[in-house]
């Protein structure tokens, strides 16, 4: 029997200023965030990052208006590092260019591949999944 081992990631720490001015960008392998009027999980940015393990990362408006503002900035100044597509009502989705990643339908997540294991990224909420996976589905089929 061959059982698939995919990597979880890390508990969700909190995205500082601290952490933000130390981040290594080319580290952030996937990130999702939305305006305060957004859909879903407004006002919040979500940034994994790979290094040696999967770490996400998160700032919320209502917790943090600061730490937000702020994240959002240095989104927007290292924006070269990703792709970015539209997650839908307000969410925008941040891929690391080039980056190995697939969805798998089944456990509703994406996965990043890395050295022969396989870490699991979760989107902060199924809307911006469905949208991102189903961009991804139609993009690969044209």
């Amino acid at each position: 029997m061959n059982i698939e081992c995919i990597e979880q990631p890390e508990t969700v720490k909190k995205l500082t200023d601290e952490i933000l001015k130390e981040l290594d960008f080319s580290k952030v392998i996937y990130g999702d965030q939305s305006r305060t009027g957004a859909m879903g999980f407004a006002g919040h940015v979500l940034l994994y990052v790979f290094d040696c393990k999967m770490t996400p990362y998160l700032v919320t408006f209502y917790d943090d208006e600061v730490g937000y503002n702020l994240a959002r900035e240095y989104v927007a100044k290292n924006i070269e590092f990703f792709d970015h597509y539209g997650g839908g009502m307000g969410n925008s989705v941040l891929f690391k260019k080039d980056s190995p990643i697939t969805i798998d339908r089944e456990k509703e997540c994406l996965i990043y591949e890395k050295d022969g294991k396989k870490y699991r990224i979760n989107c902060s909420v199924l809307g911006v999944f469905n949208t991102i996976s189903n961009k991804m589905i139609r993009v690969r089929n044209n």
